[in-house]
């Protein structure tokens, strides 16, 4: 299965906030729920089923040079479980990326197998 996310892909990481006393947690980041909707789409359109097995990913990001890889692969694990692709980001067993500094143009090729 392949997908493509265009837009910049942004990290979890920063995301994290704390509460008054001290307690962090996960901030809902604005662009995520647009990413996810790309990705809904594209399963829809293919009628995919989640994957229930062990998977591979593989990842091609195009992105600024300051964008952190190791963060953006988390991310996509995550947007994957949470667009209904994967059942659990746990199947991904086997991850390989690639990135290219493209400042213009900010995008995502993802296949699974």
């Amino acid at each position: 299965m392949k997908f493509e996310i265009i837009g910049e892909i942004p990290s979890k990481k920063n995301t994290l906030r704390f509460t008054r006393y001290g307690k962090p947690y996960q901030a809902k980041h604005k662009e995520m729920d647009g990413l996810i909707m790309q990705l809904v789409v594209q399963k829809n359109k293919y009628d995919v089923l989640p994957i229930i097995k062990q998977c591979k990913l593989e990842v091609v990001v195009s992105g600024s040079d300051r964008q952190d890889l190791n963060n953006t692969i988390t991310t996509i694990c995550d947007l994957l479980e949470n667009a209904g692709i994967v059942k659990n980001d746990r199947l991904i067993k086997d991850i390989r990326a690639t990135k290219f500094v493209d400042n213009k143009r900010k995008w995502v090729n993802i296949e699974i197998s």
